[in-house]
């Protein structure tokens, strides 16, 4: 069983955002672009970690990650979300 070498970077009650996704995301043609314009989305939606961090079960090539149990703001639905999605909230 594979563990995580690095340490949990993020811990209960912190505020965290999802990370900026890459620039070359939208694969939607010229044209669409044109008539609809820009896309409402660009990441950034806030969270609050409610948990502690724990380690996900084993992917296919054997691999564990860090999960949190994080709320988005405004609602009250808990969701699981890896390490690797979210950042720091920087205010």
């Amino acid at each position: 069983m594979h563990v995580p070498s690095n340490p949990a970077t993020f811990k209960k009650g912190d505020r965290v955002q999802e990370r900026p996704k890459g620039k070359y995301r939208d694969f939607r043609t010229n044209e669409r672009k044109k008539t609809e314009g820009n896309t409402k989305y660009k990441g950034g939606r806030k969270y609050t970690i409610v948990e502690d961090p724990y380690l996900s079960k084993e992917n296919g090539a054997k691999r564990r990650m860090w999960m949190y149990k994080i709320v988005q703001d405004g609602t009250t639905k808990v969701e699981p979300k890896g390490q690797n999605m979210i950042i720091l909230l920087e205010e």
